[in-house]
């Protein structure tokens, strides 16, 4: 990026204080034009790509409570066999049935309490990674509007600059212009 700013102001120098005929100052627009492109683009790359990572981080923070949560499910699934377990034993012991089966419907229950409170918390993460995604999405669509609203709008300061100093314009200058004077009609 650094290396692009400095290759820009060079050119950008050159055409302020070389004389040059119109191709070879057409030539130097065009070339200062694609580098300022490229550096756009460059900044565009190191910004997204930290907006990536951020959201990866993210992403690996949610992978890892989904998996928290279905090692306890499982782990759950485990008691509750084990529990579905220990009732059949209980039943054939007639003495102590019926206080050993309360006590264990209590707490099948309250398993059951919880496995319905984790399955909630697993849909609620995942409604919370589609959100993300859908904002990671839009965040990105309003970036790139933004960033070619600012393109634009630089380019069209430019070369109003340059019209105030009376230079000439380019091609492609004049197109820009146009395209305002066709915007505001």
């Amino acid at each position: 990026v650094a290396e692009l700013r400095r290759r820009i102001q060079q050119l950008e120098w050159k055409q302020q204080t070389s004389i040059l005929t119109l191709d070879q100052e057409k030539e130097l627009i065009e070339q200062i034009a694609k580098l300022e492109e490229t550096l756009s683009q460059a900044i565009k790359a190191k910004e997204l790509k930290n907006t990536v990572t951020e959201l990866k981080a993210k992403l690996i923070k949610e992978r890892i409570e989904i998996k928290a949560i279905r090692e306890e499910l499982q782990k759950l699934y485990s008691k509750l066999n084990k529990l579905k377990s220990e009732i059949e034993d209980l039943s054939q012991k007639a003495n102590i049935i019926g206080e050993e089966i309360s006590k264990l419907g209590n707490e099948i229950g309250e398993l059951k309490e919880m496995l319905n409170r984790i399955s909630r918390k697993l849909s609620e993460n995942i409604g919370k990674l589609s959100k993300l995604r859908e904002k990671y999405n839009e965040l990105n669509e309003i970036k790139r509007k933004l960033e070619i609203q600012e393109i634009v709008e630089k380019k069209k300061r430019d070369i109003e600059k340059k019209i105030g100093k009376r230079k000439r314009l380019g091609l492609d200058e004049l197109r820009i212009l146009l395209c305002e004077i066709s915007e505001d009609e």
